[in-house]
């Protein structure tokens, strides 16, 4: 039912997927609390996102809290050498999905689909 009234959104199908993959892969890495809170930060602080205008300063912020995320991964999973890496594997994943949503919002743009005032001054349509 979701997914009809996603596609019935205009929401394609090939988003969808790829959206619901990711939640459950984030989902499986059972998390804390602290770790979501740290690769939020990173994910905010990558320095290559559009609009950035000082990359070597959000660079700068975001290296420290990779460290830090680093060292909070070895602490609360000894068990799981590679836990960091699938964390941060997770941020490829998430990467991929921001594509596909400009990708969507684009298509929208063009095929002049209606948004709410609100959305469109979020993301600075006129």
């Amino acid at each position: 039912m979701f997914r009809c009234a996603c596609v019935a959104a205009g929401i394609s199908e090939e988003f969808i997927k790829p959206l619901f993959n990711f939640y459950k892969s984030v989902s499986e890495l059972h998390m804390s609390l602290e770790e979501q809170a740290l690769l939020t930060s990173v994910t905010i602080l990558t320095p290559d996102r559009p609009y950035v205008k000082d990359k070597q300063t959000v660079e700068l912020l975001q290296e420290p809290m990779v460290d830090l995320l680093k060292k909070l991964c070895v602490l609360q999973h000894p068990q799981e050498p590679q836990y960091f890496a699938r964390l941060l594997g997770r941020l490829t994943e998430l990467r991929t999905l921001n594509h596909h949503h400009a990708e969507m919002l684009t298509s929208w743009r063009v095929n002049d689909h209606k948004f709410t005032p609100l959305l469109c001054e979020i993301w600075d349509m006129q």
